[in-house]
């Protein structure tokens, strides 16, 4: 007969079961605080995916190539998703969630198998991730920085094995994990040398020994990579993705805009970094998580670098952040266990501070709180207007010239132009004057070039926005084009309509 545990032996793990899912629900909580927001970008993966399920490839229209995704893995899984019958929207945010989930169980096992911490450092930990806004806010916004965060959190918990001992068995597990986040962003190789140059320079072990397993920790992900860039050439006759043409600017506007971005995405997390400077010394005083803290702190630096050259980002929320999150929650978690390893309530008192303070900050910080809020509506509005252009035009498949890139496109299932360039080949290679001094991925507007595309329709954002100033004052567009309305239930849409097309007007 099958007989009970005894509660006594149920009461040690209760503990570390609230540990986990007192921060999940707390998580969960948060990030429906932002809902419905949902980013543009992740409806061009969508379209991508969707075409992809459709027999037609890895394409934006048909017969036209263009790589105007910097996402593959994550492209791949939202395909995954919608092969098994999900909605691709739903798949996207279920990923984004399930990812910060992963990243959670990777601070359970730091805290259980790497420095011995106790469940209340590990609640400590979870609490302070589940509150970061940048972390809530792209739990369920739909791009592919979740899933790098839950990549790098299980890379820095098992390359921490390698800090001890020349492990090949956990090279190859963090090369693997590695060549899946250069699948998922393009900086991937930064992140892979960023991590083996660390791990030499603050390995305990023997610095010989470690050339075997550094060596299989840079060559899986490197072999991937190539593969990956071989791939683009053969099927789009590139090197690079359309999006590092489209974004890329070696200009002072763009470093600026870049490192004003890492300052800020840095100041989010304030309070923490306080904590674990604050109890340095006590973190100084343990090797091994001295050589963990330095080996963290280097490659997080190395990926702010990257970030800053880059030009930052034009979305808010800081996800370029969330790849080192798991890194500082890691050192918070070690910070924490040091001050409850200390008597007295004064501790206690402290840690509740700094969690007040973190928690004040997320929610009134303007970049992240702010445009997450005032923004979220537009997403049901372009759903809105991209179903009514297909029932209008859907028979007809006019080419619609877009500034929103993703929802529209992917509602109105229309051949379209992305007058900004992410999915167009001719305006990433052939940049204006203006290129690097602008929003970035938003400077690259042509209206001579998408004129000279003769589109059928031109949408100038949802249709609330007027025709911009190249085009509200270019002869070409003033002749040949004459407004119309589509009535939504909100709002009377505007659409540029071509005065001699045959396909909206028979």
């Amino acid at each position: 007969m099958h007989k009970e545990a005894p509660s006594s032996m149920l009461v040690p793990v209760l503990p570390w079961i609230l540990a986990l899912a007192i921060p999940l629900l707390i998580l969960i909580i948060h990030s429906f605080y932002y809902y419905p927001y949902f980013v543009d970008d992740a409806f061009i993966t969508m379209r991508y995916a969707e075409r992809l399920l459709e027999g037609k490839g890895l394409t934006w229209n048909d017969h036209d190539r263009v790589e105007g995704y910097s996402d593959l893995l994550w492209l791949l899984l939202i395909a995954a998703f919608g092969w098994l019958g999900f909605d691709l929207l739903a798949a996207a945010r279920a990923v984004s969630m399930l990812a910060s989930i992963a990243t959670m169980l990777a601070f359970a096992y730091y805290a259980t198998q790497v420095v011995r911490a106790g469940s209340k450092a590990l609640l400590y930990g979870g609490m302070c991730f589940a509150l970061a806004a940048p972390v809530a806010i792209w739990s369920l916004a739909g791009l592919e920085c979740t899933l790098v965060m839950a990549l790098m959190a299980w890379v820095f918990v098992l390359s921490l094995r390698l800090l001890h001992t020349a492990d090949n068995k956990a090279a190859i597990a963090c090369g693997c994990l590695l060549a899946l986040v250069c699948l998922t962003r393009p900086e991937g190789p930064v992140l892979t040398i960023a991590l083996a140059t660390g791990l030499f320079i603050c390995t305990i072990a023997n610095r010989r020994a470690m050339l075997s397993p550094l060596f299989i920790l840079c060559a899986i992900p490197a072999s991937v990579y190539l593969a990956q860039v071989g791939f683009r050439f053969w099927y789009y006759g590139e090197i690079f993705s359309n999006t590092v043409h489209a974004k890329m600017a070696w200009t002072s506007s763009r470093l600026l805009n870049g490192f004003i971005y890492c300052i800020k995405g840095i100041a989010v997390f304030l309070p923490l970094l306080l904590l674990v400077l604050l109890k340095l010394d006590k973190l100084k005083q343990d090797t091994i998580i001295r050589r963990q803290g330095l080996l963290l702190l280097l490659v997080s630096s190395i990926w702010v670098v990257t970030v800053m050259l880059g030009g930052g980002d034009f979305f808010l929320g800081f996800r370029h952040m969330l790849a080192i999150v798991p890194a500082l929650i890691f050192m918070v978690i070690a910070a924490s266990q040091k001050l409850y390893d200390e008597t007295g309530g004064k501790q206690y008192l402290f840690l509740g501070y700094i969690l007040v303070c973190f928690f004040w900050l997320q929610f009134t910080f303007k970049e992240e709180h702010m445009g997450a809020k005032d923004t979220q509506y537009w997403v049901q509005e372009g759903v809105e207007l991209g179903k009514a252009l297909k029932d209008k035009y859907g028979q007809q498949q006019p080419l619609v010239a877009v500034g929103l890139a993703g929802v529209v496109p992917f509602y109105s299932k229309l051949p379209s132009l992305d007058m900004y360039g992410l999915t167009d080949a001719y305006l990433a290679k052939n940049p204006g004057k203006d290129f690097g001094y602008g929003f970035i991925g938003h400077d690259l507007l042509n209206a001579d070039y998408v004129l000279s595309r003769k589109p059928d329709l031109i949408v100038f954002f949802l249709g609330r926005t007027p025709p911009l100033h190249e085009f509200a004052e270019h002869q070409q567009f003033i002749n040949n084009y004459h407004l119309e309305h589509i009535q939504l239930s909100g709002y009377a849409a505007n659409i540029w309509v071509r005065n001699d097309s045959k396909k909206v007007r028979p």
